[in-house]
């Protein structure tokens, strides 16, 4: 059993690989060894792959896509065990088993705060995590806490708006952290990306939305790269047509959402 450190560090490619998590991290390790000759299969706990990771359609259109290639994807799978049957591992999850030569533990990180003795402090902690209001300040006075520390997205850039917010701030600024234009990208075959809101969580908010999509199957350039499955999507405000989120499949997608990302950022519109 591997983690994803150890995942970059095989010195040969595992005929069968099982991935424990439907996450980021699983499925872009899943697409890696699938595409070097693994028979790869996935087990996700929850419903839907890459929960709370990108809107709820793009994580359906790329299951489907990864089920076409052969890849196994079983969602609701909770794994009870995992046993050593000479050569193999077996995973047990429901009814179901599935055999490995390796098995890739992929179901999240934590913030590694253990060395920093927060209690004797008195550093404020959610679980692990240290606790910041929307200007990166701690409990304590000038003390300050970014990045994978804080929890939410483990991402670097978004370490940096925060870093960022904490350098104004410290010398006299009054900055907040603002995540609604910080995108998320996932390197899976096709990409993602997405900014901003879901479609979930735009009517959630009570805002009326319109939705539309593009497939990329109808986009001269995808169909010129032979890499046609993919789609576009974009949340917008009804009556202004703000742009509310943008969420990409295919590929280029992690290139492409810097488009997307600074349209909601600047609060620009469809027709814009």
């Amino acid at each position: 059993m591997i983690t994803s450190t150890e995942a970059l560090n095989l010195d040969n490619v595992p005929e069968r690989l099982v991935v424990v998590g439907g996450g980021v991290i699983g499925l872009e390790f899943a697409c890696i060894y699938e595409a070097l000759g693994s028979q790869v299969t996935v087990l996700e706990m929850t419903s839907t792959l890459l929960p709370g990771a990108t809107d709820e359609f793009i994580a359906k259109r790329l299951q489907s896509i990864l089920r076409r290639r052969g890849m196994v994807i079983q969602t609701g799978a909770v794994v009870q065990k995992i046993v050593i049957a000479g050569d193999a591992l077996q995973v047990y999850a429901g009814e179901s088993m599935f055999e490995a030569n390796k098995v890739l533990i992929a179901t999240g990180r934590w913030p590694n705060t253990s060395g920093i003795n927060c209690a004797d402090l008195g550093l404020r902690i959610s679980g692990p995590a240290i606790v910041v209001d929307d200007r990166m300040a701690t409990n304590l006075p000038n003390v300050w806490a970014i990045g994978d520390a804080v929890g939410g997205w483990m991402l670097a850039h978004k370490a940096m708006v925060e870093g960022r917010v904490v350098a104004e701030n410290v010398t006299g600024g009054r900055r907040h952290a603002d995540y609604r234009a910080v995108p998320n990208v996932i390197f899976t075959r096709p990409e993602i990306a997405s900014v901003g809101l879901t479609e979930a969580q735009a009517r959630a908010s009570g805002v009326e939305v319109k939705v539309s999509q593009f497939l990329l199957s109808a986009n001269p350039r995808a169909r010129i790269l032979g890499d046609t499955d993919g789609i576009v999507r974009l949340i917008c405000e009804v009556g202004s047509g703000r742009v509310l989120g943008v969420h990409l499949l295919g590929p280029y997608a992690t290139d492409l959402i810097a488009e997307g990302t600074l349209a909601v950022q600047l609060g620009a519109t469809a027709d814009d």
